[in-house]
């Protein structure tokens, strides 16, 4: 999904049976998805209109060409013989942080208590990650979509990518994207939306409004269940379970953006079709004095957690203040383990 001018433009030229129209910022000729769909196929180049879902660009450099939403890693190709069976999916909205790490392994521990086999629970998750088309980043956690793509490949969890393009509607975007995902039969069962909120009311409304409800049906033609796994309603009371789970995962977890708290705004001034900036909430109770608790590169602890709370922040970053990257990819860990499925093969880390 583009910003309005750049949809205007190419529904124009698309009308007038045009090629191609003017980029308003570049100058640059752009190919019309009417044009490129007489072609019949991908051509590989990432063209911004493609309507072949970039699927001719290589998997290994796909993060760093598409223009619409496209898979970065899949376990199996969705033309896979056999892998064109419907089950119910759940997407998750994977951000590369601890928060969205957490929710997976609620969801994958569900599907564990269910006595659902690993490798069926693996097949019945997508991870959906949008990201800045411009920079390669996914905003806030300051994150290259490269290291999502490596997260994905250690959890062997196929990966959606998402890209947003300036001015363009957040909503839209994903919706458009959920889309695509459906087009593959083995995807065309979403049976929910999962989110790693932890307390924030406002940001849970938001999504509820434009991916939940009447209303997002109308607009977007499809509404889902919304699910969110370590939300609480008394901000900060699961912080410490929070904490067993990473504790008990194998993992190291690292400061990857560090805001700290920011004047309060009312969350209503976002952009409707835009999600609400964490760093729109309301700042914590307690007074907010003295350095940072907190900088890039540190290991995110519960020693760590103690202190930020004690300089006034959220103890998980809830508000905005931090950002957290889990290191996947670099342990040698199992799927399994990392999910939660097995134990781990050695003692967790000590960071």
């Amino acid at each position: 999904m583009f910003s309005d001018d750049i949809e205007a433009l190419h529904a124009a030229a698309c009308a007038s049976s045009a090629s191609t129209y003017t980029d308003p910022e570049s100058g640059y000729q752009v190919f019309t998805s009417s044009f490129l769909a007489k072609r019949g196929r991908c051509c590989g180049s990432g063209c911004r209109h493609c309507p072949f879902e970039h699927n001719a660009v290589p998997l290994q450099i796909r993060a760093s060409r598409i223009q619409n939403a496209a898979f970065l890693y899949e376990r199996n190709p969705c033309d896979v013989p056999g892998s064109a069976v419907a089950v119910p999916i759940k997407v998750l909205f994977w951000s590369g942080g601890k928060d969205s790490y957490l929710a997976l392994r609620h969801v994958i521990r569900g599907y564990k208590e269910a006595n659902v086999p690993f490798g069926t629970a693996c097949r019945r998750v997508v991870l959906l990650t949008t990201f800045d088309v411009h920079t390669r980043r996914v905003s806030q956690q300051e994150v290259s979509i490269a290291d999502i793509v490596t997260q994905a490949r250690a959890l062997d969890l196929d990966l959606l990518g998402v890209p947003l393009h300036v001015g363009a509607s957040y909503a839209a975007a994903v919706h458009t994207g959920l889309r695509i995902l459906s087009q593959c039969t083995r995807y065309s069962n979403v049976d929910a939306l999962v989110f790693g909120d932890l307390h924030i009311t406002y940001i849970r409304e938001w999504r509820e409004q434009h991916f939940g409800s009447e209303f997002a049906a109308a607009k977007y033609g499809k509404r889902y269940e919304l699910q969110y796994p370590i939300f609480s309603q008394v901000p900060g009371s699961n912080y410490g379970t929070l904490m067993d789970e990473l504790e008990s995962s194998d993992v190291s977890v690292s400061i990857c953006a560090v805001s700290g708290p920011l004047p309060a705004q009312s969350p209503l001034s976002v952009t409707p079709s835009s999600p609400p900036d964490k760093s729109d909430s309301y700042p914590p109770a307690a007074s907010v004095t003295g350095p940072a608790p907190t900088q890039l590169g540190d290991f995110f602890t519960r020693e760590l957690s103690a202190r930020i709370a004690e300089a006034g922040w959220d103890a998980f970053g809830e508000n905005g203040e931090f950002h957290t990257f889990v290191e996947l990819g670099w342990t040698g860990a199992s799927s399994a383990a990392l999910l939660g499925f097995s134990e781990p093969a050695h003692a967790p880390k000590k960071n």
